[in-house]
């Protein structure tokens, strides 16, 4: 009765194998033939194979350069091995069984790097997204900061009750005359440098206003508190 193989052994049988020492002799191993391996034992029931053979880079053919009959080699790039069937019928089973191994296992391989580079440029792809996604979000929020930051700045204005600045019955009209006059009050003490004259008054002085570019109330009680000084001294 004809001994069937496990699925993922696709043959395996007794042949004569070349050793690998200086004697080259010949001896009975068991080889399994599976799909991206061959592997040999000393004996069918030992665990643990005295080699593999890879047949990713493998290949195989009658051989030429030794004496014995059925005698086929396995070609690979680190070392050749050689090995003897009982006959030409098993000879040919073998090597073609071998055959579809390797072409079996070149098809997974180019298989699998497929996939994998693959799964690389959507991993890339992915990357990129959610990148240029985050550039986005982060220009969105910048662009949002700026408003509210440019809004606040814009909407600061002068405290209503602050002292000698308007008075209290004071028009709409009166009170935005005061400040453009305001305004251009700033401008001017901005332009004074020490030993300057005042474009104002024409009086020398030493005036030195280190002021941001902004109407706030503080200013504006400097530079009225300056002004008044001014008109004590006329």
């Amino acid at each position: 009765m004809m001994e069937t193989c496990p699925p993922d052994i696709l043959k395996k049988g007794w042949l004569q194998k070349q050793g690998n020492s200086m004697l080259k002799d010949w001896k009975q191993r068991w080889f399994v033939l599976r799909q991206s391996f061959i592997a040999y034992y000393k004996d069918p029931e030992d665990p643990t194979p005295l080699g593999t053979i890879p047949l990713l880079q493998c290949s195989v053919k009658i051989s030429e350069t030794v004496s014995k009959k059925n005698c086929f080699e396995f070609v690979t790039p680190n070392r050749t091995f050689y090995a003897v069937a009982k006959d030409a019928k098993e000879l040919l089973s073998w090597m073609d069984a071998i055959k579809q191994a390797i072409a079996l296992t070149l098809e997974t391989f180019f298989e699998d790097n497929a996939k994998e580079a693959k799964a690389k440029k959507e991993s890339n792809l992915s990357h990129s997204t959610a990148s240029q996604i985050s550039q986005e979000s982060n220009m969105t929020r910048s662009m949002d900061e700026y408003d509210t930051d440019s809004l606040s700045s814009k909407a600061s204005f002068p405290d209503a009750d602050s002292e000698d600045v308007y008075e209290a019955e004071a028009t709409e009209e009166q009170k935005k005359a005061q400040q453009d006059q305001l305004a251009k009050g700033m401008a001017a003490l901005l332009e004074l440098d020490e030993n300057k004259f005042c474009a104002e008054c024409n009086m020398a002085g030493t005036f030195k206003l280190k002021v941001e570019i902004k109407l706030k109330v503080e200013f504006e009680k400097n530079y009225e508190r300056e002004r008044r000084k001014m008109k004590e001294k006329l």
